[in-house]
């Protein structure tokens, strides 16, 4: 098996949907994908994890959980307390009565806006 060779990079604008509910393995995707210059976060910062968990039973019938590994990003930070969007958007009760999502909201509004910037740069 190889990697596939993708002659151009997918340059076009990403926007991930993150909150306290992404945690472990979607913390680091969320990390990892924070640093390209395409894509935004939006929503709330992530539920962090993801160090390899080591977990046992002592003699007193109590459990232990702890993170095996200290997993950083590119630039050094730690990502085992979560990953803060780059446009932080809270919901709440407003949101459940207007039925509204403001997260997807603003995903739509970021595509948009980053997608038209595109358009006109590529017009000049």
């Amino acid at each position: 098996m190889a990697p596939y060779k993708r002659t151009k990079p997918f340059l076009k604008p990403v926007v991930i949907l993150i909150n306290r509910g992404c945690y472990s393995a979607t913390t680091h995707f969320a990390g990892f994908m924070s640093q390209l210059p395409n894509v935004t976060l939006v929503g709330d910062k992530t539920g962090g994890g993801g160090g390899l968990p080591i977990s046992s039973d002592l003699p007193n019938g109590w459990q232990y959980r702890f993170s095996a590994t200290y997993q950083t990003l590119a630039n050094g930070f730690n990502i085992e307390y979560g990953i803060e969007p780059h446009v932080s958007i809270g919901t709440g009760a407003q949101e459940e009565l207007t039925g509204k999502d403001a997260i997807i909201e603003k995903a739509i509004q970021i595509i948009l806006e980053k997608n038209q910037v595109n358009q006109d740069s590529l017009k000049k």
